[in-house]
């Protein structure tokens, strides 16, 4: 079936579902059991020509409802039960500013909202893998691995670690290591820096 539209800058659609299942059934269902190896998709938004602007979206999830879903009940739902390589993937290889991924909370009434969580469970012992990895690929540039800018002023934290399972054994709560090159003039393995005219005696100094 091959569908096309000729409206410009009209506000028509080339194809609208409206469903109305309130518990059960699907609006849209695509079942293509047979994917295995090769370039086939079962759903494929290509965007070849004109240039995205403000407004635009190849995709796009939206909902005005008061949503209270946690685990399912979202407005974006992954799952994968059985899948051993990468349940998502990203990819931005011409971009040389931007963003791969944007997360915005801009409610003015969050109170103990959280951005992004992730949680790791299901496993107890014996686990050497890392619940989130971050690698970077700069070598003479002034660039960050992990940039964490916060604008608390009396109360709050930047970066919290609590490790209270910490008993017996070889773990610790922050691990900086270096093996390989040599640290010369200029680099440091930890550095605490303030430019500011900090009066703190007993707190609100560099380290404490």
């Amino acid at each position: 079936v091959a569908i096309t539209g000729v409206s410009t800058t009209g506000a028509s659609n080339t194809l609208l579902v409206t469903g109305a299942h309130t518990s059960t059934g699907n609006s849209v269902q695509i079942i293509s059991n047979g994917l295995v190896a090769g370039t086939s998709t079962a759903l494929l938004l290509t965007h070849t020509t004109s240039v995205l602007g403000a407004g635009n979206s190849l995709l796009r999830l939206s909902s005005t409802s008061v949503d209270t879903g946690t685990t399912t009940g979202t407005c974006l739902d992954i799952a994968s039960t059985a899948t051993t390589g990468t349940v998502a993937l990203i990819t931005a290889s011409a971009g040389t500013t931007g963003i791969a991924l944007s997360i915005a909370g801009t409610g003015a009434s969050q109170s103990t909202a959280t951005l992004l969580s992730v949680v790791a469970s299901g496993y107890t012992t014996g686990y050497t893998g890392n619940v989130v990895t971050f690698v970077g690929v700069s070598t003479t540039g002034a660039s960050n691995v992990l940039n964490i800018t916060a604008v608390n002023t009396t109360a709050g934290n930047a970066f919290n670690i609590t490790t209270n399972a910490l008993t017996l054994g070889s773990g610790t709560g922050i691990l900086v290591s270096h093996t390989t090159s040599v640290l010369g003039a200029g680099t440091s393995l930890i550095r605490i820096s303030s430019t500011s005219v900090d009066t703190g005696t007993t707190t609100g100094v560099l380290l404490d």
